[in-house]
C-alpha cells in the first residue's frame, strides 16, 4: 500500500511525516502520523484493563476506527481467545484486571472507539463503547463503566457543538461527575481497592447502584442505555432515574440468620460479590436527600440508649416514610453501621442487636428479644408479666405493678416467687412490709415515675421508693433522708426544730447552729436573738437565755461592732463596754470598772 498517496487526502490539521522501509523485497512505506503537538499517535499498539465489576466477563472487543466526527470509518474484533483475565484476591481487598492487547495498526485521528462486547442471553448480547485518545504509548488505556456513559455526550459536543476531542472528553467527564454526584478525575479512571471487603466504599460501585445492577442484567442495560441517551442530549439526566435505583437497592437488604459472625445488615443480592453488601448512608442520603443534621457519630457510638435513626422523606420513593437505622457496639465493628429498620419496627419500635425491650401494640404484647433483632409476639400470660412488669423475685419483692388496669404484686409463696392480684393477698391491717406498699398503691397510684414522693398513710409514714410505698420515720418525712449525699445539711421541723445530717444521721441542734451560728470558746458571751427568744455561748454550746438574763444593751439592741467597738452603755448602776472577742465577733461585757464601783 502507498502511504504517502493515501496521506495526500487527511484533514490539513493533522501532521504528519513517512519513512521507507524494505521488508523481503516489498517496497512499501510506512505512515507516521502525529497531533498538533508533535507527538506521533500512528501506527499504534493499544493496551490495558478492562476494569468492569468482577462478575462481568468481556467477549470480545471490536475496535473501530474513526473520522474526526467520530465516524466509524472500518472496525475489526479481538476474539474472546484475546482478552486475557486475572483477578487477585486477599483479605484486604479484591482487585479486578482483564488485559487486552491491539497490535499495530493506522489510525486516521488521534482516537478510537473501543466497544467492549459481554453476554446478555443466549440471542443478545451487551455493547459498552468508549473513546480514548491514542499517542506514542497506549499500554494503560482503562475500559471501564464512566467511560461508556460518556460517549454519547462526547459524540454530541463533537457533532453539534464543533467541540474538539480533548474539549468534549473534558467537558463529558465533568457533567457526568455532577450528574453521578462524584468529586474524582473519572477519565480512564477505576480504583479497584474500593471495593474492599467489608469496606463501605461505593465511588467505583456506584454507577452500577444507579443503574440497579444489583437486579439483573437486562436491567442494568435497559438502564444503562436509557441512562446513556438521556445524558448525551442533556448532559445531566433527571432524579428520579437515582431515586428509582435507591428503591432497587433498598429491596435488596435483609438481616443474615445464619451467624452472629456476619453483618447484621447486608445487600441480598448477586452483587455481593463484589464486596456490595456492607450499606453505606452516604449513597442513600444524597440520593434521598435525608436529614441527618445534628446526628454526631462520636456522640452516637458513646450512647448506648438512645434509638438514632433517620426516615425517607422523599415522596417519589416507594419506600417514602421507611428509615434507616444505626447500630453501634463498642468494640465489635461487625455489629456497627446503619440498616434497613424493617416495617415491623416501623409500628413496634427499633429493636436493636444488642437490647431487650417490651412494647405493645393495639392488644398484642411484643419483645425484642437481645441477640435477634427481631420483635417476637408473647402469648403466654407468665411471659407477658415477666417483661412487662419485670421479673417477680426476691429482689423486687413487694413491688406494686399495673396490668391491663388490674393491680399486681410481686408475691411469694414458701419463697416461690410470682406476680399475684393484689385482691388475692391484701391484708386488712398494716401489719407488713407487703401490705404497705399494696395499700399505698391504692391510695396515691403505683410507684413508677413518682420516685421520692411521701404520703401520710394513717398513722404512718410511707415514702414511694423502688416500686414500692416503704415506710419512713418523721424525720425523713418532713425533711428527707440523711445520706453521704447530704453531709452537713441542715434542715427544720414544722415545729421549729432543726437538725443536722451526721454519720450517725440526723441528729438535733440548737437554733443559732441551724443559722450557721457556731459556739466555741473564742466568741463565749455573744447572744444570738431568733424568733423573739435569746441564746448564750457559754463557750461550748448555745444555751437558751432567760430575758432577764441578757444584758442591757443586747436587750435594747445597742450596735456593737467595728465602728462600736469600746463605746460604753450604762443602764443603771452597770456600765457596758463593746469588745472585740475573736474574729469578727463584738460583744457587749459588763464593764469591770461599773462592777467595782
Amino acid at each position: 500500500m502507498n502511504f504517502k498517496k493515501f496521506a495526500l487526502t487527511l484533514p490539513v490539521l493533522l501532521c504528519f511525516a513517512a519513512c521507507s522501509s524494505v521488508n523481503d523485497g516489498d517496497d512499501d512505506e510506512v505512515l507516521y502520523r502525529y497531533d498538533d503537538d508533535g507527538s506521533r499517535y500512528s501506527p499504534a499498539t493499544l493496551g490495558g484493563s478492562i476494569e468492569y465489576l468482577p462478575t462481568m466477563k468481556s467477549e470480545k472487543l471490536r475496535v473501530v476506527k474513526v473520522d474526526s466526527k467520530l465516524n466509524p470509518k472500518d472496525s475489526f474484533e479481538i476474539a474472546a481467545d484475546s482478552v486475557y483475565s486475572y483477578s487477585y484476591t486477599s483479605r484486604d481487598y479484591i482487585s479486578y484486571y482483564n488485559d487486552f492487547y491491539v497490535g499495530s495498526n493506522d489510525y486516521e485521528v488521534p482516537y478510537v472507539k473501543l466497544v467492549l462486547v459481554f453476554p446478555l442471553n443466549k440471542k443478545s448480547k451487551m455493547e459498552f463503547s468508549q473513546y480514548v485518545r491514542i499517542s506514542n504509548r497506549n499500554s494503560n488505556i482503562r475500559l471501564n463503566l464512566y467511560g461508556a456513559l460518556a460517549a454519547g455526550r462526547i459524540e454530541t459536543l463533537m457533532r453539534e457543538k464543533n467541540y474538539s476531542f480533548n474539549d468534549a472528553e473534558t467537558t463529558a467527564y465533568e457533567e457526568l461527575k455532577k450528574s453521578l454526584r462524584q468529586s474524582f478525575d473519572m477519565t480512564n479512571r477505576f480504583n479497584a481497592n474500593t471495593i474492599k471487603y467489608g469496606i463501605e466504599s461505593y465511588n467505583d460501585v456506584w454507577p452500577y447502584l444507579i443503574l440497579r445492577h444489583e437486579i439483573s442484567d437486562s436491567v442494568f442495560y435497559r438502564d444503562f442505555k436509557e441512562y446513556r441517551d438521556v445524558f448525551a442530549r442533556n448532559g445531566k439526566v433527571d432524579a428520579s432515574i437515582e431515586v428509582r435505583a435507591a428503591d432497587a437497592f433498598f429491596s435488596t437488604f435483609e438481616v443474615p440468620s445464619d451467624s452472629e459472625y456476619v453483618y447484621l445488615f447486608k445487600s441480598i443480592s448477586r452483587d455481593t460479590a463484589a464486596g456490595l453488601y456492607a450499606m453505606n448512608l452516604n449513597f442513600f442520603k444524597e440520593v434521598y436527600d435525608l436529614d441527618t443534621y445534628g446526628l454526631d457519630y462520636e456522640v452516637m457510638k458513646k450512647d448506648s440508649t438512645t434509638d438514632y435513626s433517620v426516615v425517607i422523606n422523599d415522596r417519589s420513593s416507594e419506600y417514602y416514610g421507611r428509615s434507616f437505622a444505626y447500630e453501634y457496639v463498642r468494640g465489635a465493628s461487625v455489629y456497627t453501621g446503619w440498616r434497613v429498620q424493617s416495617k415491623e419496627e416501623d409500628s413496634l419500635g427499633l429493636c436493636r442487636y444488642h437490647s431487650q425491650k417490651y412494647t405493645e401494640h393495639g392488644k398484642a404484647s411484643y419483645l425484642c428479644r437481645e441477640n435477634t433483632r427481631k420483635w417476637e409476639k408473647l402469648t403466654e400470660r407468665d411471659s407477658i408479666l415477666k417483661y412487662k412488669l419485670g421479673e417477680c423475685s426476691s429482689y423486687s419483692f413487694a413491688y406494686v405493678l399495673s396490668y391491663k388496669d388490674t393491680l399486681l404484686v410481686c408475691h411469694h409463696k414458701d419463697y416461690n416467687y410470682f406476680w399475684e392480684k393484689v385482691e388475692k393477698v391484701k391484708k386488712d391491717s398494716l401489719e407488713d412490709f407487703e401490705a404497705v406498699s399494696i395499700e399505698g398503691a391504692e391510695r396515691f397510684g403505683i410507684c413508677d415515675v413518682n420516685i421520692g414522693e411521701k404520703k401520710k398513710l394513717d398513722s404512718l409514714y410511707v415514702q414511694c421508693y423502688a416500686k414500692r410505698w416503704m415506710v419512713i420515720d418523721s424525720l425523713s418525712y418532713y425533711i428527707g433522708s440523711c445520706t453521704y449525699n447530704n453531709r452537713n445539711a441542715i434542715e427544720k421541723l414544722p415545729s421549729g426544730e432543726y437538725y443536722k445530717c451526721t454519720s450517725d444521721g440526723w441528729a438535733p441542734i440548737s437554733v443559732p447552729s441551724g443559722h450557721g451560728d457556731d459556739c466555741w470558746n473564742w466568741n463565749a458571751s455573744v447572744y444570738k436573738k431568733y424568733d423573739g427568744k435569746y441564746y448564750y455561748c457559754d463557750g461550748q454550746a448555745w444555751k437558751e437565755s432567760p430575758e432577764e438574763s441578757v444584758y442591757a444593751p443586747v436587750l435594747n439592741d445597742d450596735p456593737c461592732d467595728e465602728s462600736h467597738e469600746s463605746d460604753v452603755k450604762t443602764y443603771g448602776d452597770e456600765s457596758f463596754v463593746c469588745r472585740k472577742v475573736a474574729g469578727d465577733y463584738y460583744v457587749w461585757l459588763l464593764n469591770k470598772e461599773s462592777k467595782e464601783k
